[in-house]
């Protein structure tokens, strides 16, 4: 019995070794606080352009002053921000990073909160992928999701990307078990985590009425799904309590406007500034067609998981048609696990691993180029600490 247990244990501390050793080789050539490699210069300050990275560090002013604007911190505004724009930076990965930071420092904890989350994330992809007989190669799928190059970077710096992707995917696998409070109840907590998480509301909805279609039956534990919406509410209270308002997070300057299908093709919009971009059609197409692969497919066995994944895939689709912004390959990511779910044969076909390989060393360095521009310019670093 114990030689079974222990068996059954070493895929997930394989994928922990996995999350730990790619995100520290990701980390190396700036904990080594080299000028250059491989030709791309990097910015000196050693460990601390991984802690820069945005949006880490407005996380931790979020964490240290709970948003409370009459926090000594906003005497002098780090970065020049005032209380109110912190409202933009929901409060669960705040409130991981306070737990974190009392055994350390705001940035390694706020690091580490996301390593746990990401390690936490693979670990549950590999157990409900498993569980559901989803894939025939469950911890070969769960490596290969580690290296999607965008959820590579926001697992490596300080973002609460890993954090909401783990909720997102546990509440979508309990709604598959019917196990709809659990549900609602992660469904909300990915909402007090980034406000996409809303888009569960009528993912779930739909799928309701596509199953009362079919067999004219209506379960009322299904109505639990208004925790969803009513959990970003609670955010507003909140922000009302601390901000003395409501609608402090539309006040920012910094919510992403949602204006016609497809307006990130705008090369002057305020979040876009470019008009390369064709990468975001093929986001489109490949997540398209990961969810009318989920949603027409036959196999008896999984057929009714694929739906319902199938339907959360549509629906967040169509509401990131909308997003009028250049970065659509990190809004994209709540898909992403779904749609290697999804495509599965494809992915764990010999021929894509052999080409994954050959790219593997692009992939790095794409995320490596990305990390040393992206970190924000802090010269006082006392107020993060």
């Amino acid at each position: 019995m114990k030689s079974l247990y222990k068996k059954k244990l070493i895929p997930y501390i394989l994928i922990v070794i996995f999350v730990v050793f790619s995100t520290f080789s990701l980390w190396l050539p700036f904990l080594a606080n080299l000028k250059e490699f491989w030709g791309i210069k990097l910015p000196q300050g050693g460990f601390e352009v991984i802690e820069a990275n945005w949006d880490g560090p407005l996380y931790i002013i979020s964490t240290k002053t709970s948003y409370n604007p009459n926090n000594e911190i906003f005497i002098d505004p780090p970065l020049g921000l005032s209380a109110q724009y912190y409202a933009a930076h929901l409060p669960l990965y705040p409130l991981t990073i306070k737990i974190v930071a009392n055994v350390m420092s705001y940035p390694k904890a706020m690091l580490i909160s996301t390593l746990l989350a990401s390690a936490l994330l693979f670990c549950l992809f590999y157990f409900f992928i498993k569980k559901h007989s989803l894939t025939g190669h469950p911890l070969l799928l769960t490596t290969l999701l580690m290296f999607w190059p965008r959820l590579l970077i926001v697992r490596s710096i300080g973002s609460p990307e890993p954090l909401f992707l783990l909720l997102v995917l546990v509440s979508v696998f309990l709604f598959i078990e019917k196990r709809f409070f659990l549900a609602s109840l992660f469904g909300a907590l990915s909402v007090v985590t980034k406000t996409p998480g809303v888009i569960l509301f009528p993912a779930c909805g739909l799928y309701f009425i596509y199953d009362y279609f079919k067999t004219k039956k209506i379960s009322l534990s299904s109505l639990w799904i208004i925790l969803i919406p009513l959990s970003l509410l609670g955010v507003f209270q909140f922000y009302n309590i601390q901000l003395k308002d409501f609608f402090a997070y539309y006040h920012t300057g910094a919510v992403v406007p949602i204006t016609r299908l497809f307006a990130m093709f705008n090369q002057n919009a305020k979040w876009v500034g470019t008009a390369w971009l064709e990468d975001i059609v093929f986001i489109f197409l490949l997540l398209l067609s990961a969810a009318l692969v989920a949603i027409t497919n036959k196999q008896k066995e999984i057929s009714p998981k694929l739906t319902i994944i199938g339907f959360f895939m549509i629906t967040f689709l169509f509401s990131l048609g909308f997003v009028e912004h250049r970065d659509i390959s990190r809004y994209s990511l709540p898909i992403v696990p779904f749609a290697f779910i999804s495509l599965e044969k494809f992915f764990t076909d010999k021929r894509f691993l052999v080409a994954c390989c050959l790219v593997l060393p692009a992939i790095y360095l794409y995320a490596i180029n990305f990390i040393a521009s992206n970190a924000a310019p802090i010269t006082n670093w006392l107020p993060f600490m």
